[in-house]
């Protein structure tokens, strides 16, 4: 997008954005800020498995492109016409989030199952790890090993 912009608003957007997170930065590193760690990262945990979701269905996409995979190419639906892919908010969400205003039934099929599996995984609740694997078990005597 940076590429592609005209004018001066980008560089000043990217500017804005750096200084922004330097701010948030040095406010959560100093203290003045606190941050529920847990929360954040299931928060920042989910998001990456949104877009990890989206590179699956582009790379599907390429692969159909290239010649490689050519099964399931049928188009779902077609929403172009009110969010085309080359606008500025499809453009965004192309780039993070695998967009596509005409998909296939292949690269719906891949984006939806692998996020379903992956989500199935992500809460699942941890299993307890044993409290002392270090500790021997005591003996049928009582003393221990």
């Amino acid at each position: 997008m940076f590429q592609q912009s005209e004018g001066p608003a980008a560089p000043i957007g990217a500017l804005l954005g750096l200084i922004l997170a330097i701010v948030v930065g040095f406010l959560i590193y100093s203290g003045s800020m606190r941050l529920n760690l847990g929360a954040f990262f299931r928060w920042t945990g989910l998001f990456i498995l949104v877009v990890a979701a989206g590179i699956l269905a582009n790379s599907v996409q390429a692969l159909h492109e290239a010649g490689v995979w050519n099964h399931l190419q049928t188009v779902l639906f077609d929403i172009s016409a009110a969010l085309p892919m080359d606008g500025p908010l499809g453009s965004v969400l192309a780039g993070m989030f695998g967009y596509q205003d005409a998909p296939t039934a292949s690269t719906l099929g891949a984006y939806l199952l692998y996020l379903l599996m992956a989500l199935f995984m992500f809460f699942l609740p941890a299993s307890m790890p044993n409290a002392n694997p270090c500790r021997s078990e005591p003996a049928r005597d009582g003393r221990e090993r």
